[in-house]
């Protein structure tokens, strides 16, 4: 029994040990984001993304710059 009562007392003292840590565990916890959080801002991100142009047609566009610069060029009119 006295082996026991020393256990007993030794958890006890780790339990006191360990109580602030998972007051502190807990409480970074709280300010973590929930699943149903990251899932909001994920459907935010892809709103905002769908919003924007796609590569194809910012390639269309650049081409369409280049073209119309080398016509110019061709064409002997100055950019300035």
């Amino acid at each position: 029994m006295d082996e026991l009562t020393r256990r007993v007392d030794r958890l006890d003292g780790l339990l006191d040990e360990m109580k602030p840590l998972l007051a502190r565990l807990d409480e970074r916890l709280n300010h973590l984001a929930t699943k149903a959080d990251l899932s909001a801002t994920k459907g935010e991100l892809l709103e905002k993304l769908a919003e924007k142009p796609g590569k194809g047609y910012l390639w269309t566009v650049l081409a369409v710059l280049v073209g119309a610069i080398l016509a110019s060029v061709a064409a002997g009119i100055s950019l300035r």
